[in-house]
């Protein structure tokens, strides 16, 4: 994989790549995307760090995250980001952002404090590329 620890340019979606929940959600993603447009990192990533730095966040968030322009999205707001990316009519789904933030927030809380009961979790980080998308990820 590229090593490139700048912040980047482009859409950046920012995963845990211990969940396994979050693993086959980066494969929706690759698989229902416009264009090849996104790239994708982990959150423990020298990328996310030097994010999280640029903003003066104290700690990474445990979300899913989107970074563009110097805007760093976080849980729906972020599910709702990357929809935009999305195929139709899986790009339907940023239409939630018409839904009260609390409640959205809510719901991801509640999903995202059960993923590795209900889904799994990998002590490595989750094989989910392949070949033709390695350019995708940063490290």
């Amino acid at each position: 994989m590229p090593r490139d620890h700048h912040i980047p340019s482009h859409p950046l979606v920012i995963y845990d790549g211990h969940c396994l929940l979050c693993s086959k959600a980066i494969q929706f993603i690759l698989k229902h995307e416009t264009g090849e447009r996104l790239k994708f990192t982990t959150l423990k990533s020298k990328i996310t760090q030097s994010i999280i730095t640029q903003l003066g966040i104290k700690e990474v968030p445990d979300s899913i995250l989107f970074y563009y322009q110097g805007i760093l999205y976080a849980e729906s707001n972020a599910v709702i980001q990357i929809a935009e990316y999305l195929k139709r009519p899986y790009s339907s789904a940023r239409m939630v952002r018409f839904l009260p933030l609390q409640i959205r927030d809510v719901l991801y809380q509640f999903i995202s404090r059960n993923r590795y009961k209900w889904f799994g979790r990998s002590d490595e980080i989750c094989a989910i590329i392949e070949p033709d998308t390695e350019h995708r990820f940063i490290t």
